[in-house]
């Protein structure tokens, strides 16, 4: 996860998106087959959010791990997940893969704004 030049710092002292990536380092050095992720983009600059997107993409590829992500940025979502659960006070909402959910009705509606195209269309 390129941590190896952060190796002296303690972990307190690290800026937050590098402390969220030594979350991940520290639940693959366990060697699992699956990573649970609760909102890791939580506190991430827009700007922070790609980078983070290739620690998850990381956690699949190289660690061979699958990922089950709890995440309300819509863009990382749509970076890092084949299949995307939507919930609404506790109840599905949707289900489908990224540009199905980016045009759902009720999940543009609910989260990203009543577009004729939903986010990211044109």
């Amino acid at each position: 996860l390129d941590l190896s030049d952060l190796a002296e710092m303690q972990a307190h002292a690290l800026p937050h998106g590098e402390e969220q990536k030594l979350g991940v380092a520290r639940a693959l050095a366990t060697h699992p087959s699956f990573v649970l992720l609760d909102e890791p983009a939580a506190g991430l600059g827009e700007a922070e959010v790609p980078a983070f997107a290739e620690v998850v993409r990381a956690v699949r590829e190289v660690h061979e791990a699958g990922v089950l992500l709890i995440e309300h940025n819509f863009d990382l979502i749509v970076q890092v997940c084949d299949r995307i659960h939507v919930l609404e006070e506790g109840r599905t909402l949707a289900i489908g893969c990224p540009d199905e959910i980016r045009r759902h009705p009720a999940v543009v509606a609910a989260y990203l704004g009543t577009t004729t195209s939903g986010v990211g269309g044109g």
